[in-house]
């Protein structure tokens, strides 16, 4: 296996490296060691629980304990309107959700965080069966992370998710697991209700332990990030808006928070509709924000023709590190430069959806 060498630029002194060169490249896909995986509902044998990844919102964990890496994984169990239409008329057709599609939390694991293998865990029933990778059906936007600081050994993983119910009713939950595949009850939140329907993206603060939530609400059809804090994983505070889209074409649909060097920093997915006729209509980029305080994040201009040394090192960094896995670094590099606005994705059916 390739190994690439990862360098944070800010580490990198002229005065020493007078007969070296160091260019970032374009960003290209690695088509030979590609992480990702697809959809397996229209293949052979058919897992027909994965009839479409929508939002698949991964989270990624290397267990250093287990030497493997985990990923949970938001997918739809049931949407006639995906498994009515065939790989080869996805680009075309205008993909609109029927009543009664079911979301859900499946489960892959690697050793090497390249081949990704999805077990039969016989946890939960699908159309009669157990033999599949699903953890949790009725499951939204689940945010799951390892806590490293935890001191009950049942406790090491644990979830924050919205447990969908009938006629858009849920509530807000969470839940512990051992060793990550085994999973308790999940616990309602005893107030607080927010809509929450994108990545409920959740960590411990490494200043004072706090538990925060990274979730989405809406005000006047505008999506919004807020975050609501907790110091026993039980009750948490009522959501307060951190941060929203510069105007009604870019809206904040999710983003994942992580610290770095007293900061911390988001990669807000933003979402462009409006103007259908505009070439952004229907896309969305991945873009980069910071907050000193967790209360409130700014953006990182996409245009600013400034690259001072700390803006390389971020730039640099959190796409190799913290695109490939929530804490630890990658073996294998599969990105092979950067961008502010790095990733475009159309969020019409497509040929083949991808986690």
């Amino acid at each position: 296996m390739n190994k690439y060498l990862l360098l944070d630029s800010g580490t990198l002194t002229p005065q020493g490296l007078d007969n070296v060169r160091l260019e970032i490249c374009e960003m290209k896909k690695d088509t030979m060691h590609t992480p990702f995986f697809t959809e397996d509902y229209f293949r052979e044998p058919a897992r027909r629980w994965e009839v479409r990844i929508d939002n698949g919102y991964p989270n990624v964990i290397y267990d250093s304990a287990e030497r493997i890496y985990r990923c949970y994984y938001t997918l739809c169990t049931y949407d006639p309107a995906s498994a009515n239409t065939p790989l080869s008329e996805r680009k075309i057709t205008h993909y609109e959700p029927l009543p009664g599609r079911i979301t859900s939390l499946a489960y892959a694991e690697s050793r090497d965080g390249v081949m990704w293998y999805k077990p039969a865990l016989g946890l939960v029933s699908f159309e009669g069966n157990t033999e599949n990778n699903l953890l949790f059906l009725h499951a939204h936007g689940t945010g799951v992370f390892l806590d490293e600081r935890e001191e009950d050994p049942k406790k090491r993983y644990k979830l924050v998710t919205k447990v969908e119910g009938p006629d858009e009713s849920g509530f807000m939950a969470v839940n512990f697991s051992k060793n990550g595949i085994h999973w308790g009850e999940m616990v309602p939140w005893p107030e607080h209700n927010p809509r929450a329907d994108s990545h409920n993206f959740v960590f411990r603060d490494e200043r004072d332990g706090t538990f925060r939530l990274i979730t989405r609400t809406w005000k006047n059809g505008v999506r919004i990030s807020v975050m609501s804090e907790s110091r026993d994983f039980i009750r948490w505070s009522e959501p307060v808006e951190i941060l929203r889209g510069r105007r009604f074409s870019a809206q904040v649909y999710s983003m994942p928070v992580f610290q770095y060097e007293g900061l911390y920093l988001g990669l807000p997915s933003v979402f462009h509709e409006g103007d259908r006729s505009s070439d952004d209509f229907d896309t969305v980029d991945c873009e980069l924000a910071f907050a000193a305080e967790p209360e409130h994040f700014d953006w990182k201009p996409c245009d600013s023709k400034r690259k001072g040394a700390l803006s390389r090192r971020i730039r640099l960094w959190m796409y190799l590190r913290f695109g490939a896995c929530r804490n630890r670094w990658p073996d294998v590099g599969v990105l092979h430069g950067w961008k502010w606005t790095a990733f475009r994705f159309p969020r019409k059916l497509s040929g083949e959806s991808v986690v």
